[in-house]
C-alpha cells in the first residue's frame, strides 16, 4: 500500500516494508513490478546482467548434457567441411549455369569494394 508524504509541495509515494523486495545483487530494496510480485532483482543493468550471468551458470551446471547429440556450431562447420571435400565442384558446377547470378555478385562486390574505399579515404 502506497501512501503519500508532502515536501515542498512534492508528492512522493512511499511503499510500506512488506511490498518491498530486497535485491539479491545489490541488496538495495525495491518495488517490485505489479504483474512480477516475485521479482529478485531491481531494474538497474548491472543487477539483471549480473543475475542472468549467475543464473545461466547454475543452470548449465543443472543439465550438463543438454547439447549432446545436438547441431552444435562445431557440429555444423565439421559437416558442411566434409560436404565441401565431398562436392569440390558444386559452386564452380552452379555458378557456370547461372551467368546471372554471377553477374549481380560481381556488381555487389564492386559496390561494395567502393564502399570500403570511401571510408577509408574519410577516415
Amino acid at each position: 500500500m502506497l501512501f503519500p508524504i508532502d515536501k515542498k509541495k512534492i508528492v512522493y509515494f512511499i511503499a510500506k516494508e512488506d511490498e518491498m523486495n530486497q535485491c539479491i545483487i545489490c541488496k538495495k530494496y525495491f518495488k517490485p513490478d505489479k504483474f512480477h510480485p516475485h521479482q529478485k532483482v531491481c531494474k538497474s543493468k548491472k543487477c539483471k546482467r549480473e543475475y542472468k550471468k549467475t543464473y545461466n551458470r547454475i543452470w548449465w551446471q543443472r543439465n550438463p548434457g543438454y547439447n549432446n547429440g545436438k547441431w552444435t556450431k562445431k557440429r555444423a562447420r565439421e559437416y558442411y567441411r566434409k560436404w565441401r571435400k565431398e562436392n569440390p565442384d558444386y559452386h564452380r558446377k552452379y555458378y557456370a549455369s547461372h551467368p546471372e547470378l554471377k553477374n549481380r555478385i560481381r556488381e555487389a562486390v564492386k559496390k561494395y569494394r567502393e564502399k570500403l574505399k570511401l571510408k577509408r579515404i574519410l577516415i
